[in-house]
């Protein structure tokens, strides 16, 4: 479920796939015994893909780039770093029940 969240959240905004999975979803979810609020908390998973692999993060890429001549290295060995410490927070959300 996690890769489906992250790739319907690149592709459209959060509120519709979220109105759309949730019912269809739900009764495999529940047949599996998986909590409900954690179910919940793994739509975080579609705002992930939605704001930070593209809206937000590309914009800004995109105008960074265009200003930083010098050390472009450097700054893309920062931003993946971002993105690996959010990466491993959502995957520890995800799979770590008593955390959510």
């Amino acid at each position: 479920m996690l890769s489906l969240f992250l790739l319907v959240g690149l592709c459209v905004r959060p509120l519709a796939p979220i109105l759309l999975l949730t019912p269809i979803l739900f009764p495999f979810v529940d047949s599996l015994g998986i909590d409900k609020v954690h179910f919940g908390i793994t739509i975080y998973d579609l705002e992930f893909g939605d704001r930070i692999f593209t809206h937000l993060f590309g914009i800004n890429i995109y105008v960074a780039n265009r200003y930083i001549i010098e050390k472009k290295d450097l700054f893309y060995r920062c931003f993946s770093f971002c993105y690996i410490i959010v990466l491993i927070v959502l995957v520890f959300v995800t799979y770590i029940q008593q955390i959510s």
